[in-house]
């Protein structure tokens, strides 16, 4: 009984070990999109939209005051924080896709 115990135990577990090794290996993304993602181009625009995402959060734009500069700055970080929502929204429309294809197919 105990032997018994033991050798499940360890299947359970080397069940686990896969199941985590492969999750890890398995990307996330098609290969052309993880090109786009890893773009020089697309990383600038990332930095530039979480920063500008978090001075509209932070509230940290009101020190520039009330003038034509405060509205252009943040119409311009509105912008950006947008396109940044439309981008990270596609991105997970087919992270989603992808993995769907990807668990299909292997459970087969």
């Amino acid at each position: 009984m105990l032997i018994f115990f033991f050798l499940t135990m360890k299947r359970f577990l080397l069940q686990i070990h896969t199941g985590v090794k492969k999750g890890l290996l398995t990307p996330t993304l098609p290969d052309h999109l993880i090109k786009l993602h890893n773009n020089l181009s697309i990383r600038i625009f990332r930095i530039l939209s979480g920063i500008s995402l978090l001075l509209i959060l932070t509230k940290k734009l009101d020190y520039l005051g009330d003038g034509l500069l405060y509205f252009g700055v943040l119409l311009f970080c509105t912008i950006l924080s947008i396109l940044f929502s439309v981008y990270l929204i596609f991105l997970t429309y087919h992270r989603i896709k992808y993995m769907r294809k990807v668990f299909k197919k292997r459970m087969y």
